[in-house]
């Protein structure tokens, strides 16, 4: 990085010395990022200067351009989007003019310190003009960001080449052809996972794992008839038994409904509150590969239409969050609240069921295995906090046993989706 190196003498140390190593893990990046943050909030205040990112203010009056013939100074200021598998960035570019002349290459990197989703710049380079130094009025400059894949190790370019070629070709078809050079091979994104905790029992499966316009979550909800009964010790976990039959199973009863979301919109992460109807039983082999080519909300709208598909009697519905992962939940922004899968029927029912609250809060089900003492401590007892936590565990045991390996042995049988 062009930072020199002094060489000291042999006895400088006089045998005295030690070497401390730390160990850079991108992996575990988040984590550090946060404790680095409440650190520094705690002694020096807020740990941005500025939002990293800055909407675009359309009444901001902006200096007098410089004409061809006067310098300019170039900044590169900081680093947005940037994937999740992508480590450290650097950011190369040039300027060509008219006759496809490289001018002026320059080269920048981060500052180390900080976030390798949104890595901060302080590079300036000072661009002299005028037609001595070959700029015109053509000129145009060109950016590159490469990164090493986390995965793969590989150095990578982020902007696609067959894209900026097409771009280039176009722009330039009729001043000539770019030279053919070798372009790096890009970084693919890692697959979407789905992990959820909740009182109830969601099954979540990516139909379509891939950035286009037919990426679905597919949100299924299952009940389950059970009982929970207390450890007598109150040290471990307590056991779960069905209300009535022999063992705990997945029936017609225990489909409470389900829905399917859309991820991408012309590909860019649908970041939302995204509130989707839901169905009853569940999602038909027609339905699934219908949704792989054609938009969730036109499927929803046929199917009613055609009565292959039935809303919930009630007009249930579920929010699920989306939001782009390349941020912390405190650098993005509000997300905006999307009802758009409503309107396949009255939304304003839909809206209506949401108001009205009527189901019971997971700490009510704790609460009633607690004796009539502990109950009394609300839900702030150590108690309670305790017993909590064993019927998490407890529940947990039984959505993957009930659900997930159910899954398996179905993947399996058909041959996976």
């Amino acid at each position: 990085m062009e930072y020199p190196f002094r060489q000291l003498p042999k006895d400088f140390a006089k045998g005295h010395s030690s070497i401390q190593l730390t160990v850079y893990d991108v992996a575990n990046e988040r984590q550090r990022l946060q404790s680095y943050q409440a650190r520094k909030e705690r002694f020096q205040g807020p740990s941005f200067l500025y939002p990293p990112w800055v909407p675009h203010d359309p009444s901001a009056v902006l200096p007098n351009p410089p004409t061809v013939n006067q310098p300019f100074d170039l900044y590169i200021d900081a680093l947005h989007y940037i994937p999740d598998n992508a480590t450290i960035t650097k950011v190369t570019g040039h300027f060509k003019n008219s006759d496809l002349c490289i001018l002026h290459p320059f080269l920048a990197f981060p500052v180390l310190e900080s976030s390798s989703r949104n890595p901060e710049f302080q590079y300036r380079a000072a661009i002299s003009g005028g037609v001595p130094d070959g700029m015109d009025i053509n000129t145009w400059l060109l950016f590159q960001v490469h990164t090493v894949d986390i995965d793969s190790g590989d150095l990578v370019l982020l902007v696609l080449p067959d894209q900026l070629k097409a771009w280039c070709v176009e722009m330039l078809g009729e001043r000539g052809r770019l030279s053919p050079q070798q372009l790096l091979k890009c970084i693919i994104g890692r697959r979407l996972e789905s992990v959820s905790e909740s009182s109830k029992l969601l099954g979540l499966k990516v139909l379509h794992p891939y950035l286009d316009d037919h990426s679905v979550l597919l949100v299924q909800i299952y009940g389950l008839d059970v009982i929970y009964t207390p450890d007598p010790s109150g040290q471990r976990p307590g056991t779960i038994t069905p209300r009535s039959g022999q063992v705990v199973e997945l029936n017609k009863q225990s489909q409470l409904g389900w829905t399917a979301v859309p991820f991408f919109d012309r590909n860019y992460v649908r970041s939302g509150v995204h509130n989707a109807p839901l169905f009853q039983g569940v999602p038909s082999a027609e339905f699934l590969q219908s949704i792989t080519s054609h938009p969730v909300k036109d499927v929803m709208a046929e199917g009613l239409r055609k009565k292959r598909l039935k809303l919930l009697a009630t007009y249930g519905s579920v929010a699920v969050e989306v939001w782009d992962g390349h941020y912390f939940d405190d650098d993005r922004q509000e997300l905006p609240v999307l009802n758009d899968l409503l309107a396949i029927d009255a939304t304003g029912k839909f809206l209506a069921t949401q108001a009205s609250k009527r189901g019971k809060d997971m700490s009510q089900l704790v609460l009633k295995t607690l004796d009539k003492k502990s109950r009394k401590l609300g839900r702030t007892s150590l108690e309670y906090l305790q017993q909590e936590h064993f019927y998490k565990q407890a529940m947990g045991n039984v959505f993957y046993n009930v659900v997930v390996i159910r899954h398996i042995v179905e993947d399996k049988a058909i041959g996976g989706y």
